[in-house]
């Protein structure tokens, strides 16, 4: 018997022509596949591009902190205290930032000359005080002890003869 109508094709159902398979809602095998490829790439050029941008905010970070770290190493360099214990008065400390930066002195640190241990016993005498360039500030310390100025860049400086030594630096 001949075909009449519409195009048949196995199991004499009806062949749809966009279609190779008969009554197939998604398409082809083929069509899902390519799909699911471009929906991996997509998800692999978004999670690289998270990558990059996390390294590129990671570099950023360590490179801020280098150029911090460069600039603490040239303001240490910079520091520069003179302390001095007048020859009339040994229980007072003179101290003058001859530098061109403000210092923070944090501590004053008193030690015994000649304790014998080591460490020797110290005290830590706390006084938090910013020295601008060229001014100066009397501490009281004890006369028979040996004293050094403990700055917040971790400087220690110790106190010359007098105060033309002071002036020479």
């Amino acid at each position: 018997m001949g075909r009449r109508g519409s195009e048949r094709g196995r199991n004499n159902r009806k062949v749809s022509p966009l279609s190779a398979r008969p009554n197939n809602r998604f398409g082809t095998r083929s069509a899902q596949a390519s799909v699911i490829a471009v929906m991996f790439l997509v998800l692999v050029f978004v999670a690289d591009l998270g990558f990059m941008l996390y390294l590129s905010e990671l570099h950023q970070l360590v490179y801020q902190e280098f150029t911090l770290h460069e600039e603490v190493v040239t303001l240490v360099a910079k520091e520069s205290l003179c302390a001095y214990r007048p020859a009339f008065d040994q229980s007072e400390l003179l101290v003058t930032n001859t530098g061109a930066e403000p210092s923070l002195i944090l501590a004053i640190l008193e030690m015994q000359k000649d304790a014998g241990r080591t460490p020797p016993p110290a005290a830590i005498i706390p006084e938090n005080l910013t020295l601008q360039p060229g001014t100066s500030s009397t501490f009281a310390v004890n006369p028979n002890l040996t004293v050094y100025v403990v700055t917040s860049y971790g400087n220690t400086f110790v106190p010359v003869g007098n105060m033309t030594l002071c002036a020479d630096s």
